[in-house]
């Protein structure tokens, strides 16, 4: 059975602006972090490749175009509603469901992939610990794998201004509205700040090789102002569904993000909410 870790915890939405908004955040991510996938990986030449909550594939997408002929990339998620159909998949991606929390996994997934990438499930892990998921998926990986996990750290956010001075009360105002309401509306993402040094000290197998955070880069900074403001949209509609007190909350909340969207654009679309980006590469021992 799956655990409380369930990937249908997933808060957000499946529709076309929730897969138009994951293909601009990866946009983001690449330009911020420079790659696909940290230098430090060794790829084998022939190298079987995991993308697990995979979305829209993009990540897989992506990478398909830049790996050796001997490749291939195995691209899973618990719903691929967001997925291309299989006549539109390049020759060396697939694409299946998988519940990555499911213990035990399928028997024929273990010690498979040379590498693996997951990506955002920091809103995902309803328990807020991230070491089931780590577990799960060391064993996927063969002896000398390498897991590749990137996640937004939410305990280091900013309000950014384009200019000394420029206000940005009404962002902050949601930026603080959005802190608030954490607890009520997901889980906490806390452990992020902290996951390499539990991979560091635990008992677990795995070498922590790279531990980078960095703001959005320069050039993706419109990029995630956009994906800003469409995120706090779907996290509403999101909320919406539920009905009851979510449904008070999320009116309230889109309210003030109009408010915050109007002040974006008055300002030259100058201010944004800014968070860390971090990558941990990981490798499993021989």
């Amino acid at each position: 059975m799956p655990s409380t870790n369930d990937a249908t915890h997933y808060p957000l939405k499946r529709d076309f602006q929730a897969s138009a908004r994951l293909n601009l955040q990866h946009q983001a991510w690449l330009l911020t972090t420079g790659h696909l996938l940290n230098p430090a990986i060794e790829l084998p030449p022939d190298a079987l490749i995991a993308d697990i909550g995979c979305g829209t594939g993009i990540w897989s997408l992506s990478l398909s175009q830049k790996l050796p002929p001997g490749c291939r990339i195995e691209a899973s998620d618990i719903s691929l509603a967001q997925a291309p159909p299989e006549p539109w998949w390049p020759s060396n991606v697939s694409f299946r469901t998988l519940d990555v929390f499911e213990d035990p996994l399928p028997d024929e997934l273990i010690g498979r992939y040379d590498v693996i990438h997951i990506r955002l499930f920091v809103f995902v892990i309803a328990s807020g610990n991230p070491i089931p998921l780590f577990k799960n998926l060391m064993k996927l990986l063969k002896p000398g794998g390498w897991l590749q996990w990137q996640e937004y750290d939410n305990s280091e956010v900013r309000t950014l201004v384009a200019h000394p001075g420029q206000q940005a009360t009404a962002l902050q105002a949601v930026l603080d509205e959005f802190k608030a309401l954490q607890s009520q509306v997901t889980t906490s993402g806390s452990w992020v700040s902290d996951f390499h040094e539990k991979i560091k000290t635990a008992d677990m197998g795995a070498e922590l090789v790279v531990h980078e955070r960095s703001w959005t880069a320069k050039e993706a900074l419109m990029i995630w102002q956009d994906c800003s403001f469409l995120g706090q949209r779907e996290w509403c509609d999101a909320l919406r569904q539920r009905g009851g007190e979510m449904a008070s909350i999320a009116e309230k909340l889109e309210a003030m993000i109009v408010e915050a969207e109007r002040e974006c654009l008055e300002s030259g679309r100058g201010i944004l909410i800014d968070g860390k980006y971090v990558t941990w590469a990981i490798k499993k021992q021989e």
